[in-house]
């Protein structure tokens, strides 16, 4: 899953992000990786 870090979001995750960072998360057999890819400047 891939999620895109939103400006606009008024839920508060992710304001720790570059505006438009890129949150993936991968699901492998019992544990789950997280990889985060800045947003291009």
């Amino acid at each position: 899953m891939h999620l895109r870090n939103d400006p606009n979001a008024t839920d508060g995750f992710g304001d720790w992000l570059p505006e438009g960072s890129i949150l993936s998360f991968h699901l492998r057999d019992n544990t789950v990786d997280v990889f985060i890819r800045s947003a291009a400047n």
